[in-house]
């Protein structure tokens, strides 16, 4: 009956949402306009107001910093190097705010995030500004040391959502603010910068849920800027093995021709954004085309960055073609500021389901990572049939153990049991020699088997989730059974974003599919994790038919799989009509005025 369900919703869902676009999306555009006229006459006065910055030290904070001071706010301003962070505070003083609150600290330390909330709710908190951020820049395959980049995630994920579980509590006292410094690069596959592009979509998952979450409690400004002056496009970040250098000319290969926007008129276009209580702000405004490509021409974006940002192995990352446009053009002279010079100066898709052979997997061997229940169970069985050697990894041996033994059973060759844990680096080793659970978990696996999977001419399988892009509450931190939180909502659009760089690096040396599920049959959809009337009225899809369809779509060489595909309707919704969304979602899963919690 399940499966009868899928198959209508396939062929009705997008026709539904087809009319439901043209009917709906003119009237509220319509009411967005009108909306946006009301704020900008009844902006909030923030003269008085305490506003909490992180990475107020230097580039877009500061300049926050000077923004908030000259409308006469109260600033308690947060980094870690000293010298600066007093250099900005006397600054702020002398431009307009009546006290200034220094504050030095670490925001990928638990500790220091709840110091320095502590140290500012004195006086109350009005604003919060989630700024904080460091970058890495590396070709994902040549990063020598992993785990050396964990300060990455640490820094730009974690420092803020540890500042704000802790602010929470003193903003729904003020009816405060939240400003959150995502970036562009959260939906842009930009090439030597997965890691960071993964953290900032892990940012921007998060607070989507929480703006869900909070509804009209604390509301939410998630700034997305395309490329501001700061000490990233200064040419300071991460290199490969995780120390921190200046190296303008990798800056220039990254930025290449495009424009650099000022942090000065940055900071005030947020500002004046999060007065009038928007939801969303790109700076500069035009950046926001690039989202609107992703979504409708995802493939075009990841040829071009591959075409311009990355050249032949072996040669220096200065030889890029975006390196050279910069240089023959004298781009630089004009697009950067003064600041920033160096100090030395749809129908595809269709036919290749079509016409394109699939993969032959006789003899071939996969590993596959979760491997004893849910979707990797279902997988193994469904790579056996083709006759592929399996490699399962899991913790659960002895269910492990039964998988292998049906997986032989159905065909495969060879099924070898190994247990491990994939958020540890030391069992993630082990898994590839011999043969953070969601995103760590897939980054650690995959930097090791790059090597080995170049020489086969592999594919790489990345099971992410629809929830990568709903913000459903309740799922923003995700409990595994009783033993410790991880990621769940915000891991797996780090992780969609993570391999989409990554599709872009590896060109057709690996490929690459990424799977969205929506509710597939699992433990997380039974009781043990996922009540009953979570899920009440969604249909549930088999685990089967799922890794049927994952395989299938794998040996295409598909670059995405919605699974079931009427899932999709959901992502078109949450594009055109996120505000909707959200509303639906809070009333339905958060506030629920017809029932008792």
């Amino acid at each position: 009956m399940v499966e009868l369900i899928h198959k209508l919703l396939n062929l009705s869902a997008p026709t539904f949402t087809f009319f439901s676009l043209l009917c709906f999306y003119p009237p509220f555009m319509f009411f967005k306009f009108f909306q946006s006229i009301f704020n900008s006459i009844f902006s909030e006065n923030i003269s008085g107001k305490v506003v909490l910055i992180t990475g107020a030290s230097s580039g877009i904070g500061e300049h926050l910093a000077y923004e908030y001071a000259s409308k006469g706010a109260c600033l308690a301003l947060v980094a870690r190097r000293q010298n600066q962070l007093r250099e900005v505070v006397e600054q702020a003083r002398e431009i307009g705010s009546p006290d200034v609150l220094m504050i030095v600290a670490d925001v990928s330390k638990v500790e220091d995030c709840k110091r320095l909330v502590d140290d500012t709710i004195d006086h109350f908190v009005d604003h919060l500004v989630n700024n904080a951020g460091i970058n890495s820049v590396s070709l994902f395959d040549e990063i020598t040391n992993i785990t050396s980049l964990r300060n990455v995630m640490d820094t730009n994920f974690w420092g803020s959502a540890y500042t704000t579980h802790f602010a929470i509590p003193h903003l729904k006292q003020s009816k405060g603010k939240i400003v959150v410094l995502s970036s562009s690069a959260s939906w842009l596959p930009i090439p030597r910068m997965s890691l960071y592009n993964a953290s900032k979509a892990a940012l921007f998952a998060l607070f989507e849920t929480l703006r869900v979450e909070l509804g009209q409690d604390i509301k939410i400004t998630l700034v997305t800027p395309g490329f501001i002056e700061s000490e990233l496009t200064q040419g300071k970040f991460l290199d490969k093995e995780g120390k921190m250098i200046f190296d303008p000319d990798l800056r220039d290969v990254q930025v290449s021709a495009i424009p650099v926007g000022t942090c000065q008129g940055c900071a005030k276009g947020i500002v004046k954004s999060a007065l009038k209580g928007q939801r969303y702000l790109t700076e500069p405004s035009w950046f926001k085309v690039t989202y609107i490509w992703k979504v409708f021409c995802p493939e075009i974006l990841e040829w071009g960055y591959r075409l311009f940002y990355l050249n032949k192995p072996g040669t220096e990352a200065s030889e890029t073609p975006s390196k050279k446009i910069l240089d023959v053009s004298g781009a630089k002279n004009f697009l950067y500021p003064d600041t920033l010079q160096a100090p030395q100066e749809l129908f595809k898709s269709f036919f290749i389901k079509i016409f394109i052979p699939t993969q032959n997997l006789a003899g071939k061997v996969v590993l596959i990572t979760g491997a004893s229940s849910g979707i990797g169970e279902n997988l193994a069985y469904e790579y056996a049939r083709r006759g592929a050697n399996l490699a399962l990894a899991a913790r659960r041996e002895n269910r492990l153990k039964r998988v292998a033994d049906e997986a032989i059973r159905l065909g495969s060759p060879d099924a070898i049991v190994i247990r491990a844990d994939v958020k540890e680096i030391e069992d993630c080793k082990a898994l590839v020699e011999d043969t953070d659970i969601n995103f760590w978990g897939s980054v650690y696996c995959t930097q090791f088997a790059i090597p080995h999977l170049r020489k086969t001419k592999g594919k790489i399988v990345v099971n992410s989730s629809s929830a990568s892009w709903f913000s459903t509450p309740r799922m923003s931190i995700y409990n595994i059974i009783h033993t410790r939180s991880v990621i769940f909502q915000a891991s797996k659009a780090a992780q969609l974003s993570f391999f989409e760089t990554l599709k872009a690096e590896f060109g057709s040396d690996i490929g690459v599919t990424i799977v969205t599920p929506g509710l597939i049959e699992s433990e997380m959809t039974g009781d043990q994790f996922w009540s009953k009337s979570r899920i009440k009225g969604v249909p549930v899809e088999s685990g089967e038919r799922c890794a049927k369809a994952i395989v299938e779509s794998a040996c295409r060489g598909d670059m995405y799989l919605i699974e079931p595909s009427w899932c999709r309707v959901g992502y078109w919704f949450k594009f055109f009509f996120p505000q909707l969304v959200e509303k639906c979602f809070h009333l339905t899963l958060i506030h629920r005025p017809w029932k008792r919690e």
